[in-house]
C-alpha cells in the first residue's frame, strides 16, 4: 500500500464517519490538554502500532508475491516437461 492509497483511504474514512472522527479528535485534544506527558506516550504508542501493522502488511504482500512467482515457475516447469 503506497502513501497515496493510505491518504485516500483515510480521506474516505473521514467522509464516511465524520462524526466519529470529530469525536475522537476532540477526545484526543482533551486528553492532551489535561495530561500532555501521558498523551504523548499514548500517541507514540499509536504511531508505533501503526508502523508495525504497516510493516506486517508489506511483509504479507511480499510473501504473496513470492508464492505467486513460485507457483508460476512450477507450472512453467510442468508444462515444459510434458
Amino acid at each position: 500500500m503506497s502513501l497515496d492509497q493510505m491518504i485516500n483511504s483515510l480521506a474516505s474514512f473521514y467522509q464516511q464517519y465524520t462524526l466519529a472522527v470529530v469525536v475522537v479528535a476532540i477526545g484526543l485534544l482533551i486528553m492532551i490538554y489535561r495530561n500532555p506527558k501521558e498523551s504523548f506516550k499514548f500517541l507514540v504508542f499509536l504511531l508505533f502500532m501503526a508502523a508495525v501493522i504497516y510493516a506486517i502488511g508489506l511483509f504479507g504482500e511480499t510473501v504473496n508475491t513470492g508464492v505467486g512467482g513460485k507457483e508460476q515457475m512450477i507450472h512453467k516447469t510442468e508444462d515444459a516437461s510434458q
